[in-house]
C-alpha cells in the first residue's frame, strides 16, 4: 500500500510504473471490494472518498462520477505512481475526474514551484454532475493553456467553509513569500444569497450575504494580491442589485465577477493592462455581464 507521502518526490522526472502497480493502473473496477482495494492501493481513504463521490447525486450520476474518478486515477498513477494521494492529502483534491490530467500532473510537478498562480476551488455538492461535463473541464484546460507560461493554476475542492479556508491557508502558507494570489475561481451551485459546497441543511456548508461581513474573512483577502479578481461559477450570484457577488466585493475588496443568471461558466479570457490581470467570462447561457470592479 502506498503509504508515506514523502517516498514521491514531485520533482522526480521518474515515471516508471512499479511493478506492484501495473495492474492498478490498468485493471477494470466493478465491485465495491475492488473499489475499496483500488483506493487502499493508492492511499485513499475508502469510507471519506465513498462519501464524497456521489454526495447528492442520482445513482446515475454517482456511477458516472465513480467512473470518471477511477480512470483519471489510474491515468494520474500510470505517468506519477503516488500522485494521487499527494494531490488528496495537500490540496483536498477528491474528483480527480473533474480536473484536466495535464493540470493535476503540472500541480504536481510544482508543488514546490512558487510563482504567480491562481486558485480554483469546487465545492463538493454538484447535484445535477456539472462538473463532470466536458464544458466546464474544457474551460478549466482552456484557462491553464492561456496561463501556464506565466502562472500556475491550483486546484482544490471544498465541503464546507472550514475546507474552503483550509485550502486557501494552505497555498498562502507554501507560497505566500514570493506570491499572493492572483485570482481564484469558485465553482459551486447556489443563489443570488449564497454559495453551496456540501449539505443544504448544514450553515457550515454555505457562504452566505451575512458570513461576508464577519471580519474574519478579511484574513482571505489579505492572501489576494492588490486588486485581485474572485470569479464566481454559481447560478444566479451576481443577479439583482442585492447579491453575494456585490456583498463579496464590498466586503473583501477584490474584484468580482458573477453569472447574473442561471448560467456556468463556458470559457474564461485573461488579459493584461498594466499590472493588472482582467477576465472576459463566457457563461452557458450567454456573456457574463455582471462584472463587479472596486472603485476604492
Amino acid at each position: 500500500m502506498l503509504n508515506e507521502t514523502s517516498k514521491f518526490n514531485p520533482r522526480s522526472s521518474n515515471s516508471t510504473v512499479p511493478e506492484y502497480l501495473e495492474g492498478f493502473v490498468s485493471v477494470e473496477i466493478k465491485t465495491e471490494q475492488e473499489v475499496k482495494n483500488f483506493l487502499e492501493l493508492a492511499g485513499l481513504p475508502y469510507d471519506v472518498f465513498m462519501s464524497r463521490w456521489g454526495w447528492g447525486l442520482s445513482a446515475s450520476k454517482t456511477e458516472r462520477a465513480m467512473n470518471s474518478n477511477i480512470s483519471a486515477i489510474q491515468g494520474l498513477e500510470k505517468f506519477k505512481p503516488g500522485i494521487s494521494k499527494v494531490l488528496y492529502s495537500e490540496f483536498g483534491i477528491y474528483n480527480f475526474g473533474r480536473f484536466p490530467q495535464q493540470l493535476l500532473l503540472r500541480q504536481f510537478e510544482e508543488m514546490y514551484v512558487d510563482r504567480p498562480y491562481g486558485a480554483v476551488v469546487c465545492s463538493i455538492s454538484d447535484w445535477n454532475g456539472s462538473f463532470f461535463d466536458k464544458d466546464w473541464r474544457n474551460s478549466i484546460s482552456g484557462l491553464d493553456k492561456q496561463l501556464k507560461a506565466t502562472h500556475a493554476i491550483r486546484v482544490g475542492e471544498a465541503m464546507n467553509i472550514f475546507e474552503l479556508g483550509r485550502f486557501f491557508n494552505r497555498l498562502n502558507k507554501r507560497y505566500e513569500k514570493k506570491n499572493k494570489i492572483t485570482f481564484s475561481l469558485i465553482s459551486a451551485h447556489g443563489k443570488h444569497d449564497h454559495v453551496l459546497f456540501g449539505s443544504p441543511k448544514k450553515p457550515s456548508d454555505y457562504i452566505t450575504m451575512s458570513d461576508l461581513q464577519d471580519v474574519r474573512w478579511q484574513k482571505y483577502a489579505d492572501m489576494f494580491l492588490e486588486n485581485g479578481t474572485i470569479i464566481l461559477d454559481s447560478c444566479s450570484s451576481g443577479q439583482g442589485t442585492k447579491n453575494i457577488a456585490i456583498e463579496m466585493s464590498d466586503q473583501l475588496q477584490l474584484n468580482v465577477i458573477a453569472p447574473d443568471g442561471e448560467g456556468s461558466i463556458k470559457s474564461i479570457r485573461p488579459w493584461i493592462a498594466g499590472d493588472q490581470m482582467y477576465f472576459d467570462v463566457v457563461y452557458s447561457y450567454g456573456v457574463g455581464t455582471h462584472e463587479i470592479l472596486n472603485e476604492t
